[in-house]
């Protein structure tokens, strides 16, 4: 009986440390975005950035309100993601994305997260904080709306 706390005890401490140290990687990750849905694109960053740029100008409805003051541009430490908003005025949300430089004729376009309304601080994470079926809706959304009138004419992603 003896033993079998002693087993128990330790079957608990390791799991308690495993669980530690998961958290800790998560935190220390070198993408700043670990549950964003990627779309790898046959496309340099630059040019995704002016496509996005011109969807949005044909696409005004898009754009979220000024008054949100959520510009798009190049994160200010090291250049390496290009932040995106954009605003689904049926639902009223915003949709945060980016575009990553991947150093290579390709690059990433990701979804990051939805906020509901118009008072930011409701960041919903895609692939973290939806339930799967609202989750799967959120992509679909996404892809139908944004992505494929950007990018899918030219065939130039996969998933």
């Amino acid at each position: 009986m003896k033993i079998v706390k002693i087993i128990l005890i330790i079957l608990i401490g390791i799991s308690v440390f495993l669980f530690i140290m998961y958290r800790a990687a998560k935190l220390i990750a070198p993408d700043h975005y670990p549950n964003a849905e990627e779309y790898k694109l046959n496309i340099s960053d630059s040019e995704l950035i002016k496509k996005i740029a011109k969807f949005k100008t044909d696409n005004p409805q898009y754009i979220p309100p000024t008054s949100m003051q959520l510009t798009d541009g190049w994160d200010s430490k090291i250049h390496f993601y290009y932040y995106i908003y954009f605003y689904y005025s049926q639902e009223n949300q915003i949709v945060f994305a980016y575009v990553k430089n991947d150093n290579k004729p390709q690059s990433t376009f990701a979804l990051v997260s939805i906020n509901d309304g118009l008072i930011l601080g409701h960041w919903k994470d895609i692939n973290k904080d939806f339930d799967k079926t609202e989750n799967n809706e959120q992509k679909k959304k996404f892809e139908e709306r944004i992505l494929n009138k950007i990018i899918l004419p030219k065939g130039l992603y996969k998933l």
